[in-house]
């Protein structure tokens, strides 16, 4: 008979199985309790519709950059930076944004050509490029040459004393009130006989726009009562001319806007001399040409010769209208005086040359900026196959319409 141990063996065969399930419930409870704690807890991380990959960059982005995957290494095998990685925290998931760090990983700068800002989010590194600034406009009398620079000036004043000179004389010899009128007002628009600005008007404009002086840009007006001189100073600045309203007389100033500028040439001398040794004591014409200084075109590129060469036409037009104001309405006689002898002296009525008559109406031989030419050539009539008979020549004159035109470099007609 076997004696009875007092163990049960189905008891005993089961013992293992239930040790098993106790722990598996013991686990499910746990993480049943787990799954509600962080439900209460972190409300918000466990909202958000996460995934591998994203979770990955937005834990990556709150480490510092050594803790990062070297380039190559599979995040979601990469090991070190989720082991070092500090404690996940609530408020760290909540700043971190898990969409803006999926579509803008950290490992994918945007070019440094875009302009398109980078998304927000600690997890973007995206290099926002400053939108480049605007060019700034062009000005056709930026140059570095002081002297062509100085040339133009020396033009403009020109054609705007003679504007002036022939606003006098279609205004009851007025001058433009530029006290009244603001700047250049009363030149660049239709005047009355009495100053006064309307579209049907019918004198004027004289001027196509307010000049601007080239040394500093300005276009301001300073008025005086008596004649400024080369090197004064004014008592207002950011002045671009002054004006003696005595005498309607105008100046530029300098690069400082309060300097009165000379807007004489360098060869301003040699010209007034060879311009007085034309003529004899009778006023009678010279026999041959004079001595004049080498023909020398103004520096610059192309265009800036044609805008001077533009300016000075219509400035030395406005003075040959003006001459024939004074001259019983006959030009000057550039058949007999081809080097503006006529315009650099003063004349009587009949154009014969005396100290006490008009004029004079330059200052200077004009010299043309494409060839440094300064000689009229007179024609009768031009042609569409029209050819220069001289050499050197810089103007045209067309005895039959009173038209002065210009030569180019090349020696055919300025084309304007």
């Amino acid at each position: 008979m076997r004696e009875d141990s007092g163990d049960d063996p189905i008891h005993s065969d089961w013992s293992p199985i239930r040790h098993t399930l106790s722990g598996a419930a013991l686990l499910l409870v746990g993480a049943a309790a787990g799954v509600v704690g962080m439900k209460f807890w972190a409300p918000q991380w466990m909202a958000a519709p996460w995934s591998a990959s994203g979770f990955y960059h937005a834990l990556i982005a709150t480490q510092p950059p050594a803790t990062q995957p070297a380039p190559g290494t599979n995040p979601m095998t990469a090991s070190a930076p989720v082991t070092t990685a500090a404690p996940l925290t609530a408020a760290q998931p909540v700043t971190a944004k898990p969409q803006a760090a999926a579509s803008a990983p950290a490992a994918k700068p945007v070019p440094s050509s875009t302009t398109t800002p980078a998304s927000p989010g600690p997890a973007s590194t995206a290099r926002v490029t400053p939108a480049p600034a605007p060019a700034p406009q062009s000005n056709p009398f930026a140059t570095p040459d002081e002297e062509n620079r100085r040339r133009h000036l020396h033009s403009q004043l020109m054609t705007c004393r003679a504007q002036i000179e022939l606003y006098k004389l279609q205004h009851n010899d007025h001058l433009p009130d530029f006290a009244k009128y603001p700047a250049w007002h009363q030149m660049t628009h239709r005047t009355r006989a009495d100053g006064t600005v309307a579209d049907d008007a019918e004198f004027g404009p004289y001027l196509k726009a307010a000049p601007v002086n080239p040394l500093n840009g300005l276009g301001g007006i300073g008025l005086s009562r008596g004649e400024p001189r080369a090197g004064q100073l004014m008592k207002a600045e950011k002045l671009g001319y002054v004006i003696c309203v005595t005498n309607g007389a105008i100046y530029a100033t300098e690069r400082d806007g309060k300097t009165i500028a000379s807007d004489g040439g360098a060869n301003a001398a040699a010209l007034a001399a060879a311009a007085s040794s034309t003529t004899t004591a009778a006023g009678a014409p010279a026999t041959q040409a004079p001595s004049l200084p080498a023909p020398h075109p103004m520096a610059g590129t192309p265009q800036e010769r044609g805008e001077a060469l533009n300016s000075q036409l219509q400035m030395l037009r406005t003075e040959i209208e003006l001459y024939k104001l004074q001259h019983v309405d006959l030009p000057p006689d550039f058949v007999h005086y081809p080097y503006w002898e006529q315009m650099v002296r003063k004349t009587r009525s009949d154009g014969a040359f005396d100290g006490k008559g008009f004029g004079p109406y330059l200052d200077r031989r004009p010299i043309n900026p494409t060839n440094g030419f300064t000689k009229i050539e007179c024609v009768q009539r031009i042609t569409f196959d029209f050819k220069l008979q001289g050499q050197q020549v810089g103007y045209i004159f067309e005895t039959s319409s009173g038209r002065l035109l210009a030569t180019d470099d090349e020696g055919g007609i300025w084309r304007e």
